[in-house]
């Protein structure tokens, strides 16, 4: 026998007492006689359901875009920055051994812009600048000032001063960071190239790290402040044919004689 459901109208086997389509309880036999019975008019069947594979329902699936680039260079983006707050914090750690030296004489600058322009003029012998005296025209013509903003925190240019060595001069900057001075180290060495003179960087420190041997011609410019001289100084030390530096002290030599 055939049992109709009164929900849905469908054709389900005697054995079943649920609807296979609906789940609606069947009739008993003796209360409908097996006799079909008309669905109810708000009934909606449901649509019918397509089984897929999984190889088709993989190709349905929506793919995201992975934004791979982007995140390695946010990620590169945040590793250069801390690495740069790391080594903010370690360059304004105090140095030891800073003694810049602190008195202004007019008379001591005046003595040496004169004795270089004679000698200059002349021509010939010997010049020699004490590391004292030196110091004493850096800091003559040095101004502090500002020089730029980093992250909202001001750098500030302090002074310059020079340490001489056996055939080295080490170009001492210090700059106010954040309240702290920090402590730059220029190495430089004397050569003679053809007829005039110039120098080749060594050496570079700030505050407490320093500068890889291969990186230290692209920082030196930071030491700009430092040659803020008057330039008629500067051309008459590279007017000398040659120059020696010892300990405490700079020679220029226009020719082999001495004065």
């Amino acid at each position: 026998m055939i049992r109709v459901c009164g929900q849905c109208g469908s054709r389900n086997d005697s054995k079943r007492v649920i609807c296979q389509n609906c789940g609606v309880r069947l009739p008993d036999p003796e209360h409908d006689g097996g006799k079909p019975v008309t669905p109810s008019a708000a009934y909606q069947p449901p649509p019918p359901v397509f089984k897929s594979s999984k190889t088709k329902y993989a190709a349905l699936k929506t793919v995201r875009p992975r934004h791979t680039g982007r995140n390695v260079f946010l990620l590169c983006l945040m590793c250069v920055v801390g690495v740069m707050a790391w080594l903010a914090s370690k360059a304004i750690q105090p140095v030891s051994g800073v003694k810049p030296p602190t008195v202004l004489n007019d008379s001591v600058v005046a003595h040496v812009a004169e004795s270089l322009t004679k000698s200059a003029a002349f021509g010939r012998g010997n010049w020699v600048g004490e590391e004292s005296s030196l110091n004493q025209v850096l800091a003559s013509q040095e101004v502090p000032r500002l020089l730029f903003r980093f992250a909202g925190t001001a750098v500030r240019f302090q002074r310059c001063y020079i340490k001489l060595g056996t055939g080295m001069l080490d170009l001492v900057m210090l700059l106010e960071v954040a309240g702290r001075t920090v402590v730059c180290r220029l190495e430089l060495a004397p050569v003679v190239e053809g007829a005039g003179m110039g120098v080749r960087f060594t050496g570079a420190s700030i505050g407490t790290i320093t500068i890889p041997e291969f990186a230290v011609g692209y920082f030196a410019a930071l030491w700009r402040p430092c040659l803020a001289v008057d330039p008629s100084f500067i051309d008459k030390i590279a007017s000398a044919k040659n120059i020696e530096v010892i300990p405490r002290a700079v020679i220029l030599k226009w020719s082999d004689s001495s004065l």
